[in-house]
């Protein structure tokens, strides 16, 4: 009488199946981590250039932010509309303060872009707030915000739940044709990853991309009651550091005849007030001269660049004057 193989291990305590079952499965669970942390790898250096390049401007801006450690600083935070759109070194020279510019990218949300700023706050810095209008509006996590937590050891940072960081983390890892195919060309070109990635010595975009921006549609009137709760957490602990929150918002191209988008920007302007000052110009924010952008609606032109921050430094002073 033979014997069922399926218990023939039942002696040695435990079943056969199980033991063949993981021996068969374990070269394939390593060969999976192994082709995902090279793909991560492959993303982390080149080919995800929003990765590579929201990290290495990251690392760039934290370096120069602790450099000026024991200064009274003023940080500017925000999206790329802040890294290609404010002069931190013509700022720092207007103001009379030393300045950094912390815009990263707004694929991370308002919750990431705020808590990636939020270490380097100490007692007498001015926080300059200078969120773009999409962020305002949306429940504060972004696409990129797991993979570039991931980059960092903090996946959790943009308060993503874990389905989606681990589907982010798992595409981060994930070599796409597309991708490869922006590699090679970069490559060839000698384009750097999605954007000028020189900064000068405060962080601000050392270069401007070019190319044609076309006018943003008209802007929802809408901060979502997240983004007011996550503003109001940051001022707070702000205030707790010793420091102050002071908010803007960005140039923005538009049509000329784009009432609604002014409408819209004033009621903003309004319920930002009640956690924060803000800084607002005459024409809130919007500008209909193509000239003044580069490549988007929300990247300035070096002429764009040189006149918002002087309007910047103007309304700083002035509000620091009156504190």
């Amino acid at each position: 009488m033979r014997s069922d193989p399926r218990t023939t291990s039942e002696a040695e305590g435990r079943p056969l199946t199980g033991r063949i079952g993981w021996s068969r499965l374990w070269p394939w669970v390593i060969t999976a981590l192994v082709a995902w942390g090279l793909g991560f790898l492959c993303n982390f250096v080149a080919l995800d250039s929003d990765l590579a390049w929201t990290y290495g401007r990251f690392e760039q801006k934290r370096s120069i932010s602790r450099q000026l450690e024991g200064q009274s600083r003023v940080l500017i935070v925000g999206g790329s509309g802040v890294h290609y759109s404010v002069d931190a070194v013509q700022f720092e020279r207007e103001v009379s303060r030393a300045s950094v510019n912390f815009g990263l990218h707004a694929g991370l949300g308002l919750n990431a872009i705020l808590a990636t700023v939020e270490p380097e706050i100490a007692k007498g810095d001015v926080v300059l707030l200078i969120p773009e209008y999409g962020i305002l509006a949306d429940n504060g996590i972004g696409w990129l915000a797991a993979a570039f937590g991931a980059s960092l050891g903090r996946p959790w940072i943009g308060a993503v739940g874990p389905q989606q960081t681990v589907r982010e983390v798992l595409r981060s890892g994930t070599v796409s044709l597309p991708s490869l195919g922006r590699s090679v060309i970069r490559l060839l070109t000698s384009i750097e990853g999605r954007g000028v990635t020189a900064v000068d010595a405060r962080g601000s975009a050392d270069g401007l991309p070019e190319g044609v921006a076309t006018p943003h549609e008209p802007v929802r009137d809408l901060i979502t009651p997240h983004a007011m709760r996550r503003i109001e957490d940051f001022a707070a602990l702000t205030q707790q550091r010793g420091a102050r929150l002071v908010v803007a918002l960005p140039w923005l191209f538009v049509t000329p005849d784009d009432a609604k988008s002014a409408g819209a920007v004033a009621s903003m302007v309004r319920q930002l007030r009640q956690i924060a000052p803000v800084l607002a110009d005459s024409g809130d924010g919007l500008r209909s001269d193509p000239s003044l952008f580069s490549d988007s609606y929300y990247h300035l032109s070096i002429e764009g660049r040189r006149q918002r921050t002087s309007a910047l430094a103007v309304q700083l002073l002035d509000w620091l004057s009156v504190r």
